[in-house]
């Protein structure tokens, strides 16, 4: 089973976890960020990072709200037609959670900052659904 992780900022990160025996058994890196060109329909499931428009986001994305936001209706509507399960949950409640140490101890971590953000989206829905248990497997284990 696989779960895509998409963080939709202006320059998207793209993460997959391949679950086996609920374990992740492999991690990769998509480069494409184009909607046309994600796996939406080779994966269980995608949880994009849900994004929120308030003040501060013109500032935060720098001017790229609007794309960020004709990429989440996309990614959105492609999904919903070919009946992929798409979930999204604020990166205030990710972040937190999905911590580099933890990633780490779930064997999720991938280089870059925005990889690495779409990675904790992806591993948090995986804990979130019981696609993966609640705590991380032990070293060694």
């Amino acid at each position: 089973m696989k779960v895509l992780g998409i963080d939709p900022g202006p320059r998207p990160g793209l993460g997959v976890l391949q679950i086996a025996a609920s374990t992740i058994v492999g991690v990769e890196v998509l480069d494409d960020p184009s909607p046309a060109r994600l796996p939406l329909a080779s994966v269980h499931l995608i949880s994009m990072e849900r994004f929120i428009v308030g003040h501060g986001t013109a500032r935060k994305t720098r001017a790229g709200a609007a794309e960020t936001l004709a990429y989440i209706a996309e990614v959105s509507s492609r999904s919903q037609a070919i009946g992929t399960r798409l979930v999204s949950f604020p990166a205030g409640t990710v972040k937190p959670w999905a911590t580099d140490t933890r990633l780490r101890e779930y064997g999720a971590w991938v280089p870059g900052d925005h990889h690495r953000d779409a990675a904790r989206h992806a591993l948090f829905a995986a804990v979130r659904l019981q696609l993966l248990p609640r705590r991380p497997p032990k070293r060694g284990a």
